[in-house]
């Protein structure tokens, strides 16, 4: 279990997102953590890095922001929550939360990784990619599993959020080096 989230000078830091269900999922992990539900941030349509950069300094200072993509047979797909339904099934499927924390100086990114394989279903009800998702080391699917209660033992969200606390970052970028964004947003 998490117990903590407070990570430096002891400043208090608050998750930005717009998704409730996201949100109950940090609070199922045990996370000491202060929510601020807000609309949704902008999302560069570039790869995952420079999405979660860019939405982290959207967010501002002392937020944590976090993006969840599918990498499907070895492509990103950014933009699942509209494309998930044209997905090939079968496919091999790497399900990555990308957490990243505004400082004020740095953006710092840690991750959280599930492998598994895409399949055919015919419910729909679940959140988002969760009908179509099954872990590796799992018979169910992401949303069987959260009806079940067993969701956090398969979450790419939960291992982002432990590495956050053990400060096991997958990259850092200064935020004076990041240039502002001329490309394209998604949907």
């Amino acid at each position: 279990m998490i117990t903590k989230f407070n990570l430096f000078e002891k400043k208090e830091l608050v998750i930005v997102t717009s998704n409730k269900k996201k949100l109950q999922e940090y609070n199922d992990f045990g996370l000491d953590v202060t929510a601020e539900p807000g609309l949704d941030l902008p999302e560069v349509d570039s790869n995952i890095d420079d999405v979660i950069v860019y939405k982290a300094l959207a967010a501002g200072e002392n937020k944590i922001v976090e993006d969840t993509i599918l990498e499907v047979d070895g492509v990103e797909v950014v933009d699942i929550r509209w494309k998930i339904k044209e997905m090939n099934v079968n496919a091999s499927a790497r399900w990555i939360v990308s957490l990243g924390l505004n400082d004020g100086k740095q953006i710092k990114v840690y991750r959280g990784i599930i492998e598994g394989q895409l399949v055919k279903t015919d419910d729909i009800s679940g959140f988002g990619f969760d009908e179509y998702f099954i872990p590796n080391g799992s018979p169910y699917t992401l949303g069987q599993l959260d009806r079940q209660g067993n969701k956090a033992l398969f979450s790419a969200r939960k291992i982002a959020c432990e590495n956050l606390l053990n400060n096991n970052e997958e990259f850092v970028e200064n935020i004076d080096n990041i240039a502002n964004w001329v490309g394209g947003y998604q949907h």
